[in-house]
């Protein structure tokens, strides 16, 4: 992983924005399915899914643009 950040929005109350970073898509891939196996991380996400309101949630893939 490159990096990793949370951004509170200015706009909407309790609204957050984790953003990580990678080289590219399989660097993703790769720490993705290492973490997915740990029963640790496993259980976190199961009790942080239960705190998200689908409504709200998105997913974006974001590329560098080279001015």
């Amino acid at each position: 992983m490159k990096s990793f950040r949370i951004f509170t929005q200015m706009l909407g109350a309790g609204a957050y924005v984790l953003m990580w970073e990678y080289e590219n898509l399989a660097d993703f891939e790769k720490v993705f399915t290492r973490m997915s196996k740990g029963e640790g991380w496993m259980e976190l996400g199961q009790e942080l899914i239960l705190l998200v309101d689908p409504a709200t949630l998105s997913t974006n893939l974001w590329s560098n643009v080279k001015l």
